[in-house]
């Protein structure tokens, strides 16, 4: 089974998963807002190495980052938690290029739309999200589990713990093999596939690293904020979520398989 088939799986079990069908009423702007999130997100996995992209590369994150604002104020958490990942660890010209794209979608969007201040600083929801900032830590806790419910039975068919749990095991089955083949007698040919594979490792960890931190952190301060306790804020970020686990449990599955580690 190949990549394609893979993704293709992947896929469609999202597109049938409750979470989807039972949100096909929502189809606005959260659904919009979830293309928009979804599209970024793969741009940046896509081309994760910031020192090598040209222009092209910065220009697509302005305009997916300015639509998915537009159709949905909560994005602009999301974005602004990517782009700060985005700085961590860069060169000092990826750095400015990146604050400067952050800078370009904050005026473009007050110009597209100039009420989105006063939406976000005096409107009534936005006062409610600052009022629900000083609540006290037992709503925030029952704020988070409430929202990891939705998440777990939209996507996972309450599934979400046990599938973590298969993750954790698998990191541990490989990392034990891979400490347990270091011991062994290492010729030249399997040192360079020893640099190579470490070399793929490094690259998945850090884009499946940038997914999980940046959704991490919108979950978070999202339960933190939010006025009600509704799916729908949730949305956004329900593909990139879906293909997290799943992509990591495939992944970490075939390497088990073609490495045998499990003898």
């Amino acid at each position: 089974m190949g990549n394609k088939e893979i993704c293709n799986i992947i896929s469609f079990t999202f597109i049938v998963s409750p979470g989807i069908l039972s949100i096909i009423p929502f189809f606005r702007m959260y659904i919009m807002a979830m293309f928009f999130t979804t599209f970024l997100i793969f741009t940046i996995i896509k081309e994760i190495d910031i020192s090598k992209n040209k222009f092209n590369f910065y220009l697509k994150l302005y305009f997916i980052s300015v639509f998915g604002i537009l159709i949905l104020y909560y994005c602009i958490f999301l974005y602004f938690f990517i782009f700060f990942i985005l700085l961590l660890k860069r060169k000092w010209k990826s750095i400015i290029n990146i604050i400067v794209i952050g800078m370009l979608v904050g005026i473009t969007v007050i110009i597209i739309f100039p009420p989105i201040i006063k939406h976000i600083f005096y409107g009534y929801r936005g006062k409610q999200s600052f009022m629900i900032l000083k609540q006290s830590k037992e709503k925030y806790w029952l704020n988070i589990l409430t929202f990891f419910q939705f998440i777990n039975k939209d996507l996972f068919e309450n599934k979400l713990i046990v599938i973590i749990f298969c993750i954790l095991i698998l990191i541990f089955i490989i990392l034990f093999f891979e400490r347990k083949r270091k011991k062994l007698e290492i010729s030249p040919d399997f040192n360079q596939f020893q640099y190579n594979n470490k070399k793929h490792i490094k690259n998945a960890i850090k884009k499946y690293s940038v997914i999980l931190i940046s959704i991490l952190m919108y979950f978070l301060f999202i339960s933190k904020i939010a006025a009600y306790n509704q799916v729908r804020f949730m949305i956004p970020i329900y593909c990139i979520i879906f293909i997290e686990f799943y992509s990591l449990l495939f992944l970490l599955i075939f390497k088990v398989i073609q490495n045998k580690y499990y003898f």
